[in-house]
């Protein structure tokens, strides 16, 4: 290629590692039984996986509820004055980020 005159086109690098996902706030819902989580947009990010536990369920019982590209969900179908936790993990080309803090709320 190089020796017919014609540029070799340059190597793009990899996108790297999303960042750990940030801002995360489990909000009151506008309907009975709803939680509506949102959280911070980061780099190289392609979706967000959110995750939910109840409070009553064991430390390491996250369940994946959602695939989200937008940087917030609403989670409908609660139990009225039951805690819930949430946390949300950034997926990029290059992977999964490691998981948020934690952020709970009551539904309501």
């Amino acid at each position: 290629v190089l020796s017919a005159g014609m540029e070799a086109k340059k190597q793009r690098s990899p996108a790297p590692l999303p960042a750990r996902v940030t801002g995360v706030l489990a909000l009151i819902g506008v309907h009975t039984g709803e939680i509506k989580v949102v959280w911070d947009i980061m780099e190289y990010s392609r979706a967000s996986l959110v995750y939910m536990r109840a409070d009553t369920d064991p430390i390491n019982a996250w369940v994946l509820i959602a695939v989200s590209f937008p940087t917030e969900f609403i989670v409908s179908g609660l139990t009225s004055g039951k805690l819930y936790w949430f946390r949300v993990e950034a997926h990029g080309t290059a992977g999964v980020a490691e998981p948020s803090d934690p952020a709970s709320s009551l539904a309501y």
